[in-house]
């Protein structure tokens, strides 16, 4: 059923009036809101459906209103990092904000320089040489993470700490795809790794000790 709201009349062997007709697109008009339309979550698993959008120049095309929600569930799940759209992320974005300390640029160390592409700042570490960084874990929920392509496999990851300075930073953590597969069992709290700035990219740049 396309609608949760009623008919006003049923004919049966009769002539359809203009009153009738009338009343039933006015019915219509009314009542053809979002809370007047059918779900799509009969049960968990149609809940649970979702359709990967593509990429750019893959795109995957909708071709009807459940085709178009599950491609922004599928969205929103990857947003979020879980395995169901509508499930808790490990860490909010009021979280990571906190963490951050409300910004990105109040949290690196800004070279004086911006990138030519974008105009964002360009970020170095003290003296412009490698310091060494220690991941928070007991004092914020969220020291480092493992991002993943389309195929599940690990494609870089991110930390947040604090420099020997006493100031926190963001940096990329890359590695070869088996290590990173390893920071799936392995603890990295507490573990030490350098950070450079790298001005082929304009990000800062972790690597373990």
């Amino acid at each position: 059923m396309g609608a949760t709201f009623s008919r006003v009349k049923n004919w049966i062997a009769e002539t359809l009036s203009f009153a009738d007709l009338n009343a039933e697109i006015n019915n219509i008009l009314t009542n053809f809101l979002p809370a007047g339309m059918d779900d799509y979550s009969v049960n968990v698993a149609q809940m649970q459906t979702k359709t990967d959008p593509g990429e750019l120049a893959s795109e995957s095309l909708a071709t009807s209103l459940a085709g178009e929600l599950e491609r922004i569930r599928f969205a929103i799940a990857e947003i979020k990092g879980t395995d169901e759209w509508y499930q808790t992320a490990d860490s909010s974005l009021e979280e990571l904000a906190a963490v951050l300390g409300g910004g990105l640029i109040s949290n690196r160390l800004i070279s004086g320089k911006t990138s030519s592409n974008s105009g964002q700042p360009l970020y170095l570490v003290p003296n412009g040489s490698a310091a060494t960084l220690v991941l928070e874990g007991a004092s914020t929920t969220f020291s480092y993470t493992i991002a993943y392509d389309r195929s599940g496999k690990p494609k870089y990851g991110i930390v947040i700490g604090q420099l020997e300075n006493g100031i926190r930073t963001i940096a990329s953590l890359t590695e070869e795809q088996d290590i990173l597969l390893k920071f799936e069992t392995k603890e990295l709290i507490g573990k030490q790794c350098e950070v450079e700035f790298d001005p082929n990219s304009g990000r800062n740049i972790a690597k373990l000790l």
